[in-house]
């Protein structure tokens, strides 16, 4: 019936719970997989995917055979400033192991939200779907929207989910006056975001050597903020400045240059 009526995934929340229920009575290790196996071939069966929530305990994401999407975060809590601080702190660094087995998905989220802009960077960057949930759509941010998608309606997301750069592995942009950063590559092409999430507010003023992405660099690079529509050219063990209010964000792209010229 779902399938009938255009739906092509389902959410399907409170796995964790499989722990729970079967407490003291049946080996747990063995019902957690005869039940998420049961699900996603009773889905798959149906021609529908599945979106795993509350489900980062091993005896869930260990017995994904069929489905490769799963929440990583805490439920999203609209229009408060501390909860889209936590959440994109947590969610960024979760990553960092979810990312291996599966997308991770940042939750829904409202494109009317205060800190929707951030909040959009992030699910872009997540590597997982991107959704919304505006209980009022004459308020819903079509600006934004568009921002985030391409002209055919496609969500713009990275290729792989993006994760925290080497120079914040072990820091607390939260409790930090440091800017988080997630990187990955769009069509090939390097980008990294930057979020200022510090608690007090700060703001923040930094040199980000491109020596602490992720992934190898050689050569030169054209970069282009854009949000605020700066570009320049930057040595491959060069850095790029950012600074940022509470609660900004800038996306930094590059492009390889070849004989002075962009390839």
């Amino acid at each position: 019936m779902l399938r009938r009526d255009g739906f092509s995934f389902v959410k399907v929340d409170n796995q964790w719970i499989v722990h729970r229920l079967y407490w003291d009575s049946v080996n747990d290790a063995e019902t957690s997989r005869f039940i998420e196996l049961a699900l996603q071939l009773a889905a798959a069966s149906n021609g529908l995917d599945i979106l795993n929530c509350m489900d980062m305990a091993p005896g869930n994401y260990s017995n994904y055979a069929l489905s490769n999407a799963m929440r990583i975060s805490q439920d999203y809590i609209p229009m408060w400033r501390a909860d889209a601080k936590l959440h994109t702190l947590w969610s960024a660094y979760n990553s960092i192991l979810y990312s291996h087995f599966a997308y991770p998905d940042y939750d829904m989220w409202m494109s009317y939200d205060p800190y929707a802009r951030l909040i959009s960077v992030t699910r872009v960057f997540s590597g997982g779907p991107v959704y919304i949930t505006d209980r009022e759509p004459e308020r819903t941010n079509t600006e934004l929207i568009r921002w985030i998608t391409l002209s055919n309606g496609e969500a713009i997301r990275v290729d792989e989910p993006a994760l925290p750069t080497r120079d914040v592995l072990f820091r607390d942009p939260y409790n930090e006056a440091v800017l988080l950063k997630l990187a990955s590559t769009v069509n090939g092409y390097p980008v990294i975001a930057f979020m200022n999430i510090n608690k007090d507010g700060l703001r923040i003023s930094e040199e980000f050597r491109l020596s602490d992405m992720p992934m190898r660099l050689s050569g030169q690079y054209a970069y282009y903020k854009v949000v605020s529509g700066e570009w320049g050219i930057v040595e491959a063990n060069g850095s790029i400045r950012v600074e940022l209010n509470e609660l900004e964000v800038e996306v930094v792209v590059l492009a390889p240059l070849i004989n002075g010229s962009k390839a």
